[in-house]
Parts: C-alpha cells; sequence; structure tokens
C-alpha cells in the first residue's frame, strides 16, 4: 500500500497553519511537496510533510 496522502485542509491543520497558507506555499513553490492530480485538486504525502516540518523546526 502506498503511504497516506492528506487534502490541503488536513496537511494545513497537521502543519497548524490556515488552508490559506497552503495555497500561498504552493503557487510560490516554497511549501511540503504535494501531487497535483487536477487545477483544483492536489494531495499531500504525510511523509513529505514530516519531513517539513522537520526541517524548519526552531532550533
Amino acid at each position: 500500500m502506498a503511504g497516506k496522502y492528506l487534502t490541503t485542509a488536513q496537511a494545513a491543520e497537521y502543519l497548524g497553519v490556515s488552508n490559506r497558507t497552503m495555497r500561498r506555499w504552493r503557487s510560490r513553490n516554497i511549501g511540503p511537496a504535494y501531487v497535483r492530480y487536477s487545477d483544483r485538486t492536489c494531495r499531500y504525502p504525510l511523509g513529505g510533510l514530516e519531513r517539513f516540518r522537520a526541517d524548519h523546526a526552531a532550533r
């Protein structure tokens, strides 16, 4: 079975940010990795979200 993929809303909640922030990051190519299925549908792999959170943790 493939890894788990989250919707934008689920990914935003996981990272503790708003849906708007997720969309802004996508438009600027600065956020976590995602897969775009169509103009209106994209999903975030859970592993990518975990890496993004670890890479951006305060040290």
